[in-house]
């Protein structure tokens, strides 16, 4: 099977010298080609390498913002931690015929008590202390009373520790005296 080329030599219309151009303008081409496909893939191989780049950056990213999120919880906790260990108040032990029980909920909506003397009762109904819960604490160490500073501290710092606290001020906060039934 003979080319066109060749057909055209024989007919006279191209020369030999013509003829070796074509061929070589078309080994040149060819070259071109097999030299442009390395380049594609090349070209492709870059672009998913960068593509995984971007995913593991934001990945890496993603990481980055929960370890932030986690420190500074644990930093939250540690600053109330601080500040209710260093500023409880120690309960006097509690003799059964001068007893107060104080309910008060917890985050988790649980229900909790306290058996309270008059005095620490007092306390919390006229704002001058705090039920706060301690972040890490168990049992009976899970919540402590502190004073009224220490529990303005602990509610700038994050306000969802403080279980109960009567910020009102001297007063307590009595619906019979404002007329009005919370119901």
């Amino acid at each position: 099977m003979q080319n066109l080329r060749d057909k055209l030599l024989k007919a006279g219309k191209v020369n030999k010298k013509q003829r070796r151009r074509a061929e070589h303008q078309q080994r040149q081409k060819k070259r071109k080609g097999k030299a442009a496909a390395p380049q594609e893939a090349e070209a492709k191989r870059q672009e998913l390498y960068e593509a995984k780049l971007r995913e593991q950056r934001e990945r890496d990213q993603a990481l980055e913002a929960e370890r932030n999120h986690q420190r500074m919880l644990k930093e939250r906790d540690l600053r109330v931690r601080y500040v209710v260990d260093h500023y409880a108040i120690t309960r006097k032990r509690r003799s059964r015929n001068h007893r107060n029980r104080w309910f008060y909920m917890a985050r988790d909506h649980k229900i909790f008590h306290m058996d309270l003397t008059d005095e620490e009762a007092a306390g919390l109904e006229y704002g001058r202390h705090a039920i706060v819960e301690r972040p890490g604490g168990k049992g009976d160490n899970a919540f402590a009373i502190v004073e009224r500073h220490a529990a303005d501290l602990i509610w700038d710092i994050d306000d969802a520790y403080v279980r109960f606290y009567n910020r009102r001020g001297d007063r307590p906060n009595r619906w019979w005296e404002h007329g009005k039934d919370p119901a």
